[in-house]
Parts: structure tokens; C-alpha cells; sequence
């Protein structure tokens, strides 16, 4: 069974290959933080837009999900992401937004009159590799961590990112 992070890493692959580096660093640095993430859907047919576009307007659930045919799915410069604990609440999003900004990634909607929550734009994300969160700032999230009683498995993934960096 895969983790969550080879899933997200999978997903990760169906962005433009010069953007993927962004969104592999600020799913790390959201870990890191204590707010890991999921990566639901990423690369959308155009069928599967234009159908998103229909539900709520020409057939049910009468819940409309989604304001254009044009996405930025359809363009793999998109993303959907929820909590990995599955607590996905206003104030999280708040916080990996915030978090997403220091990548160049967005999140275009909060404002809009549709609020799509989980979804991130890459649309303007520089090329290039980004740093590799520092060594300090991991130790400080380990011990942080080991405080709280944080579970062995996120505390596991902390330090192998610290010896990737350290050796």
C-alpha cells in the first residue's frame, strides 16, 4: 500500500513537469508544519471539465462544483488538495495557503463567488528548484513533534528528510 506522500508524488507527476518541483516542496514544507496534505485530482480530461461544468446546472446534484469549462486542470497547472487527516476546515486552508505563497502557488478562489477551497493554481510558479527546507528549521519541527507525542510515522518522515539533507 502506497503513503500518502507516493500518492501525492504520483499525482504530482500529471502537473507540467517544470512546476512539479513547487508543489513537492510545499507538500514537504505542510508536513513539516504539521498540516500534511492530500492530493485528490490533478490532469482533467476535457470531458471530465465539461461534465464537472453540467453537474449542478443541467443535471443533479444540483450543486454547482465548478464556474468554467477552461480550467486550469485541463492545462495540468492545477490541484485539489484536503487534509491528510481528512479535517479539511476554512482554517486549514488558511494556513497552507499561506504556506503555498513562499512556492509561488496560489489559491485563486477564496474570494471569488464560488469558494473552491481545495483547489491551488501553479499557473505562475518559477521553473525553477526550489531550496530544500534547512536542516534547523527540520530539527526544530522534530522536537516540536516528539513535545506533542506526534504519532512515529510523521516523526519517521521528519527525520529521513533531515538525513536527505544532512548526508
Amino acid at each position: 500500500m502506497l503513503s500518502t506522500r507516493d500518492r501525492n508524488l504520483l499525482k504530482i507527476k500529471e502537473l507540467l513537469p517544470e512546476r512539479q518541483y513547487a508543489v513537492i516542496a510545499w507538500c514537504d514544507e505542510c508536513e513539516l508544519q504539521g498540516f500534511p496534505i492530500k492530493i485528490s485530482e490533478v490532469y482533467r480530461t476535457r470531458e471530465r471539465q465539461n461534465d464537472l461544468y453540467e453537474q449542478g446546472r443541467t443535471r443533479p446534484p444540483w450543486k454547482i462544483v465548478t464556474y468554467t469549462r477552461n480550467s486550469d486542470h485541463t492545462k495540468r497547472l492545477a490541484l485539489d488538495v484536503y487534509a491528510a487527516s481528512g479535517e479539511s476546515t476554512p482554517e486549514f486552508y488558511s494556513t497552507i495557503e499561506m504556506l503555498a505563497k513562499k512556492y509561488g502557488i496560489t489559491h485563486p478562489f477564496t474570494g471569488a463567488p464560488l469558494v473552491d477551497l481545495p483547489h491551488f493554481s501553479v499557473s505562475y510558479v518559477s521553473p525553477e528548484k526550489p531550496k530544500e527546507p534547512d536542516k534547523n528549521s527540520i530539527e526544530r519541527a522534530i522536537e516540536r513533534l516528539e513535545k506533542k507525542g506526534a504519532n512515529r510515522t510523521r516523526l519517521g518522515v521528519l527525520k529521513r528528510l533531515l538525513a536527505r539533507i544532512v548526508g
